[in-house]
Parts: structure tokens; sequence; C-alpha cells
């Protein structure tokens, strides 16, 4: 069933509602066009939010469009009705990256962008055995890896997120933060390797300023997503600033 949420983006005025969990509701089923937009995968481009509201139908007279507003730098307004919607920027890629990174695990199938030139990865004793017991998980990621007789590995592609970052700092980071994870190296599971990759990708994203476009498909993603209200470490991601809210603050 479809969040809450999805439907709300086209109730009063375009507004984001926020609710903790995604439950079942019969509304959904008089918003055909909202659950067809959302049914789409992430990764694969559909209409904007504000050009589906159009095609809703001209009868929704007393709907606006939404307004994005850079708050400060890492937070983005979106003007409601009833107040102002602060989304944690950075949070927001951890949560569309995450559900990136499990879909490649699931699939085993994530995109790579191959490199120039291979690069030979180089791993300590403990860190190759660690690595060794992931190695299937990480190429689901979108690594290349390849074996070299004298033990190494050669890495030919890293997944199409992760930019121009060194492949062997990538890894050597996964492998570390994988070893304070848990105490049983061995114990692993496929929402704590996407978990680990999410935060280290959107970490970039953190200070960066968007343009209008990026914060609409930025906001069009965040709630595509199954979980648009919380990141994958349990923050959240957005806070209303609602009529009574600023009333008690600005005394």
């Amino acid at each position: 069933a479809l969040p809450i949420s999805y439907v709300n983006l086209y109730d009063n005025t375009l507004s984001i509602e926020f609710v903790e969990e995604a439950t079942e509701f019969d509304a959904a089923l008089r918003h055909s066009a909202v659950r067809d937009l959302f049914k789409q995968d992430i990764h694969n481009p559909f209409p904007t939010l504000q050009s589906k509201a159009n095609d809703l139908g001209s009868e929704n007279t007393g709907r606006t469009k939404m307004r994005f507003v850079p708050v400060t730098q890492g937070y983005i307004g979106i003007t409601r009705a009833d107040g102002l919607m602060v989304i944690h920027q950075k949070r927001a890629y951890q949560r569309i990256l995450f559900e990136q990174f499990i879909d490649s695990l699931e699939k085993k199938n994530g995109p790579s962008q191959q490199l120039l030139f291979p690069e030979t990865l180089q791993l300590n004793p403990s860190d190759k055995l660690l690595f060794l017991e992931i190695l299937e998980e990480i190429k689901h990621l979108g690594f290349d890896l390849s074996p070299n007789p004298d033990g190494t590995y050669s890495i030919s592609g890293i997944p199409t997120t992760l930019g121009e970052e060194s492949p062997q700092e990538i890894i050597e980071d996964l492998l570390e933060q994988l070893k304070h994870e848990s105490s049983e190296k061995t114990v692993l599971n496929q929402e704590k390797l996407a978990r680990i990759m999410a935060n280290r990708t959107a970490a970039k994203f953190h200070l960066k300023s968007l343009s209008e476009e990026e914060m609409q498909s930025l906001i069009e993603r965040l709630f595509a997503s199954s979980q648009p209200t919380v990141s994958p470490n349990g923050d959240l991601i957005s806070k209303l600033l609602d009529k009574h809210f600023l009333e008690h603050w600005l005394v």
C-alpha cells in the first residue's frame, strides 16, 4: 500500500505530510494518478510532482505549486499553507542512497562506472579476510573486481554513485566501519552494508548548494522511497515549523 504521505502530497496545496509508518489505507484507492506515479522505480525518470499535479484535473483549482526555499546550508524548506517544512538534506540523500544500494544488493546488479586505468587493491591480512567474506556483496554494489596471481585484486570499476573517489580508500573505509559495526566480523547483512555505503556517499551532499531543480528532484526521490520520514540511521529527516511552533518559539 502507498504511504499516506504520497496521497497528501496533492492535498491542501500540495502539502507534504510526514507519517511515522506506512500503513494500508482506503484513501489511496481514490488517487490512482498518485499511485501510478510512485509505482515507478527511483532509478528511472518520471514526471515532476508539479507536472503530475497539473494532470490530476482542472477541477483542483484550489491547489498551488510547491515552492522550495534553501533555508541554510544543508537544509531545504518547502512552503505550505500551514507552515514551513524543513528537510535535512544529508539525511534525505542517505535514505535515497540506502534504498539504491539495497536494491543493488538484492538484484545483484549494481550499476558500475569503469575506471580509465584499473587500480590494484592491497589489504593487510586481517582486512583481506573480511574482504573475502563480503567479496560477492561488494561486487553486487557495483565494484568490478578480479583476482591477481600475487593475491591482490584489480579494481576495474566502482559504483556510479561514488564519483571520483579512490577505490582503495572506499573499500578500506568500508571494511573499517564493518569491523566497528559488530564484534563478530562474520555477521553481515545487506542493510548494514547499504547503510555504511549510503552514509559515506551522502556526506559529500551535506553542505552542497542545490538549484531549485535539484531540490525538487531530491524531494521527488525521497518521497518515492519506502520511508521518507526517517534516515537509515533512525534520524528524523524533516520537521514542520507550523504556526503553533513559531508562536511559542518567538516569545
